[in-house]
This record gives structure tokens, C-alpha cells and sequence, in this order.
């Protein structure tokens, strides 16, 4: 009962030092700038935001004492999982909520995440989700089982030969390598292989050690693999600094 009282709280207090760092970063700049000072609502959020924060690393450290040595790195794992999970939710909820505004669906910023909330809250939006998918002819039991999905039977990881930090992941080249296994198309008439492809296993502004995994190549052929590795071993770059980091929305269109 403890442990679930400590991920509980900590997950609540992550999620709220995360929702209101968000409004207080929308508010207080804006995804494109303008000028003006900062509103009393963007000020509140981002008092309540340091303050959750704080209150999160509290229980966080308690439970560092209070959990097994063998089990806190079970522990710090599951915190980092939920903390990357609302991160995720928070910015899925500000995409989904300016669609509905644009679409007329909503009014403004709080009707519409509103609806993108309950949407999510209900189930709905995974129920959309299946539908989309058998329409298109897909197995919606996929939804809820992983592991229905096509797999191909081997794998090969990229590396790098030097520490560093990753500045850069060329998108052309991944995509283009992608193609030559088979997840895309050279002609209209090609076929497509649902069950390779490429996984990113480290993003830009990542500092990594020598010899860290950049990139999964998914892959039947050999051959294939053998020339999609020209492109893939061309698509990063290592460097010594850490790269500057770039907004996930870069503007706003009204």
C-alpha cells in the first residue's frame, strides 16, 4: 500500500506541476511571440507548477528511502514512464484542441480541450481509433494487442563510434532507408512490408557513449539491410556540444 501511495502522488503531482507549466508557458509567450506581460492566470500556473515540482521530488526522495534497494530502480523507472507519458498527453491535448478551433468544433482554447479531455477520459477517442482502422480494412483488435502487429525477425543496431552528443537525424535519409527494407514505395505498383522498418532510438540533444544504439533497422532481406545501412550510418550526427534546443510547435496558423 505504500509504493502505490508514493507512485500515486507522485504522478499527480507530476501531472499537475507538467499541465501547469504548460499553461503558463501557452500563456505567458505563446507558441509564436508576442508582446505583453505575463497574465495573472500564466503567474498562478507556473507558482502551482513549481510548487507540484517541488512536491514531487519530495515523494520521490521518500520513497527512495523507504523502497528496497532492489526495487528503486523498478521505482525510478516507473516515475520517469509516467512523467514521459503526461509530457506526451499534454502536448496530444494542445495539438488535438487547436484542430477542433480550427474546425469550428469548438469555440475557443477551454471548450476545446475540454472536449479533447473527455474524449480521451471516455474511451472515445480509442474507439474513433479502431473504427478508423477496420474501415481501412486493418484489425482493430490491434488497439488493444501489440503484438497482432507484423514483426519482422531481425534486427540490427546502429551505433556510434564516438561520444557525444546527437546533433542532428537526417529524416530524408531514415525515410529513404526505410524504403530500400521495404516500408515504402520506389513506384505506385510496389508492395509494402508492414513489419519492417526503422526505430529511433535516441533523439536529438541525447548525449550518448560510445558504442549507444541510434537506430533499430527491422528487416527480412539481407541485402536489403546491407543497403539501407549506406543511408542509415549517414543519417546522424555526433558532436561535442549539445545542440540548442527547438520548440515542438513552431507557430500557431489562424
Amino acid at each position: 500500500m505504500p509504493k502505490f501511495l508514493f507512485y500515486t502522488g507522485t504522478a499527480f503531482c507530476l501531472f499537475l506541476a507538467l499541465s501547469s507549466a504548460a499553461v503558463a508557458l501557452n500563456d505567458g509567450s505563446g507558441f509564436i511571440a508576442v508582446g505583453g506581460g505575463l497574465t495573472a492566470r500564466a503567474a498562478w500556473a507556473a507558482l502551482v507548477a513549481l510548487v507540484a515540482g517541488v512536491c514531487a521530488a519530495a515523494i520521490f526522495l521518500r520513497m527512495a528511502a523507504l523502497v528496497a534497494a532492489r526495487n528503486l530502480f523498478a521505482a525510478f523507472v516507473s516515475v520517469l514512464a509516467v512523467s514521459a507519458a503526461l509530457v506526451s498527453l499534454v502536448w496530444v491535448v494542445m495539438l488535438e484542441s487547436r484542430m477542433l478551433i480550427l474546425g469550428k468544433v469548438a469555440a475557443d482554447r477551454e471548450s476545446a480541450e475540454r472536449l479533447v479531455r473527455d474524449a480521451i477520459a471516455s474511451g472515445a477517442g480509442l474507439d474513433r481509433f479502431r473504427r478508423i482502422v477496420e474501415t481501412q480494412g486493418g484489425d482493430p483488435r490491434i488497439v488493444d494487442d501489440y503484438h497482432r502487429l507484423p514483426s519482422a525477425p531481425d534486427r540490427h543496431l546502429v551505433r556510434t563510434n564516438a561520444a557525444g552528443y546527437l546533433t542532428n537525424l537526417d529524416a530524408e535519409l531514415i525515410g529513404r532507408a526505410c524504403v530500400i527494407l521495404g516500408a515504402g514505395r520506389d513506384r505506385v505498383e510496389d508492395p509494402i512490408d508492414h513489419s519492417v522498418g526503422i526505430m529511433l532510438m535516441a533523439k536529438p540533444g541525447d548525449q550518448l557513449s560510445k558504442g549507444d544504439a541510434i537506430l533499430e533497422l527491422h528487416y527480412h532481406d539481407t541485402a536489403k539491410r546491407d543497403r539501407a545501412l549506406e543511408l542509415a550510418n549517414r543519417a546522424f550526427t555526433i558532436g561535442a556540444e549539445r545542440p540548442a534546443a527547438r520548440p515542438v510547435i513552431v507557430g500557431e496558423v489562424h
